[in-house]
């Protein structure tokens, strides 16, 4: 399972989403790479990381902002392509600073809807997320 681009899911504000678009990834054989903010539980945990090609990474809610913001800024440095998916405003505006300078991070937002994700562009237009792969 390997892609040119990194996909990096950022989910701060609900696991459903970055967890139904990252397992539709998955069957297209693209790995994604989530980014949770905090702890869950052993029945969740197990839930959403049964599938491969999905590497989740739980970080407390104490150091996310930190610890995201320098992973995806040392992958950045590094000139690697990467869609970052985010769910929180806050984020995206840090994530928007990031892609001034760095041409090589594209970025989406990610919202839970009816039991489905939906992605949209930075002018809130809705789009596919196969066109940022």
């Amino acid at each position: 399972m390997e892609n040119q681009k990194r996909i990096i899911i950022i989910s701060e504000a609900g696991w459903q989403g970055a967890r139904q678009l990252s397992i539709e990834l998955s069957k297209k054989g693209i790995m994604a790479i989530v980014l949770i903010k905090g702890r869950l539980g052993r029945h969740e945990r197990d839930m959403i990381t049964k599938y491969m090609g999905i590497k989740n990474i739980f970080i407390s809610q104490k150091l996310f902002a930190v610890l995201m913001f320098a992973y995806i800024l040392s992958l950045a440095i590094c000139f690697k392509p990467m869609v970052i998916f985010v769910t929180k405003e806050k984020t995206e505006k840090t994530i928007l600073k990031l892609e001034k300078f760095f041409k090589n991070i594209h970025l989406a937002r990610l919202k839970e809807s009816e039991n489905y994700f939906s992605v949209f562009d930075l002018n809130m237009g809705l789009v596919d997320y196969r066109s940022y792969l």
